[in-house]
């Protein structure tokens, strides 16, 4: 085989079957996972049709894709498990302070974080690494310095891929642990809630 045709292979080929098998995990951590993972390398190999170095690294790419989507989508399977388990039900909320509240135009309180974990009796229940929007009827309490944010409410799963918590009450909600000064955490919620302040005042 020529050196031309070698070349035929794009080097952007082994990115592409890494997305893949990103898009194939879905598949593969179904009833048959095996079928799903020959079935890729088949058509990768029949696509190829030619020898050449970059066609193991390919098959490497597309695997490692398929592990890596294939984790993601067991995590994403047992946190939707988690709460159909616990729907209807009270769980206590723990999640890093990011930004402070937000005001919504119907009046309710928000607030979002990129992660939290659910404890019970005091343990770590479940860590969480998707988003999750904190929902508030009345006015919370306002954020100093405190680094994780603890409330009790009713957790559920948006059609969005990330999670809601209702918090009834401001009494089901408190703030623990402190940011030291020096972190810039901390310098950007001062300066967030400072815009935020003033936006209300001069709407």
């Amino acid at each position: 085989m020529s050196n031309e045709k070698l070349q035929d292979i794009p080097a952007a080929f082994p990115a592409l079957t890494f997305v893949s098998g990103l898009l194939a995990a879905g598949i593969a951590c179904g009833p048959l996972p095996s079928a799903a993972g020959f079935a890729s390398i088949a058509i990768l190999l029949a696509v190829l049709q030619i020898r050449s170095a970059r066609i193991p690294v390919c098959l490497l790419s597309c695997a490692a894709g398929l592990y890596v989507g294939g984790i993601d989508a067991i995590r994403k399977a047992g946190d939707e498990a988690f709460i159909r388990a616990h729907e209807a039900r009270f769980v206590v909320v723990k999640a890093p302070l990011n930004r402070g509240w937000g005001r919504r135009e119907d009046g309710q309180w928000i607030m979002r974080t990129a992660s939290f974990e659910v404890t019970e009796d005091q343990k770590i229940s479940r860590r969480f690494r998707s988003p999750l929007t904190i929902y508030m009827a009345s006015s919370p309490q306002s954020i100093g310095s405190e680094h994780s944010l603890l409330a009790e409410g009713l957790l559920k799963s948006s059609a969005h891929g990330s999670f809601i918590l209702i918090v009834k009450s401001p009494l089901l909600l408190g703030y623990a642990g402190q940011v030291p000064a020096w972190n810039p955490a901390l310098w950007n919620r001062t300066a967030a809630a400072g815009l935020d302040a003033y936006a209300r005042a001069h709407p």
